[in-house]
């Protein structure tokens, strides 16, 4: 941002996205409507905002979004995108991905199909079926408010024998332990089969889950 870029596309809606945009002086291009319901305002010019929106329709097991307004206010009828992506809270990710290919001209059948193709691998919102169980991997980076959203979409997900396996969040400083407090404070608003907290500051925290002490401890329970 502060090389000096033109165009900058944000959600609009979490305290990291307001901070970049106070910070940098640029102006939000985005905000939340509902949970699972989203904007995109790319601005076209100072004066000229344009929407992009759409909605979650699906998220079980990968989320499908229907977008019912196109950039530019195009006259198309509403269109589904039916991604490999786990999680409701992909939906901003998605529709800054519309929003971007329509900006530049690309067709909404190659949107749909680069955004319908693409299956992550790196830990990031991903479904691995092992046996007869299924497994939602989220796990690279993890920091607060990825988690807690983790946790409220896994919360809603229509499955028996829930089993949460948390990893303890590093480099978050003197904030640290209270993060980890509100995440376990969290955690007890739902209700789980199991719950295993693994490193980190929840080995400081009393709280009524098993706690293994590192990754190894985890696998030999599992």
């Amino acid at each position: 941002m502060r090389a000096g870029l033109q165009q900058v596309v944000l959600y609009g809606d979490t305290e990291t996205e307001q901070f970049l945009v106070e910070k940098n002086q640029v102006e939000t291009s985005g905000q939340t409507q509902h949970h699972v319901d989203g904007q995109i305002q790319p601005k076209k010019s100072n004066t000229e905002v344009v929407n992009v929106l759409g909605r979650m329709v699906e998220q079980e097991p990968f989320l499908t979004v229907e977008i019912t307004r196109n950039y530019a206010n195009l006259s198309t009828a509403p269109w589904t995108i039916a991604t490999q992506l786990v999680g409701d809270y992909n939906l901003p990710n998605v529709l800054c991905a519309v929003a971007i290919g329509q900006y530049y001209g690309v067709p909404n059948e190659k949107i749909k199909a680069a955004i319908e193709a693409y299956a992550p691998s790196n830990s990031r919102s991903q479904l691995i079926t092992r046996g007869t169980n299924k497994i939602v991997l989220d796990a690279y980076n993890a920091n607060p408010s990825s988690m807690a959203a983790a946790i409220k979409n896994f919360a809603t997900v229509h499955a028996n024998n829930k089993v949460l396996l948390l990893g303890g969040m590093m480099e978050l400083g003197e904030e640290s332990l209270a993060e980890h407090q509100q995440l376990v404070a969290l955690l007890q608003q739902y209700s789980w089969t199991q719950v295993v907290l693994v490193g980190g500051d929840f080995g400081r925290i009393n709280h009524p889950y098993l706690y293994c002490a590192n990754a190894a401890e985890a696998k030999a329970w599992m």
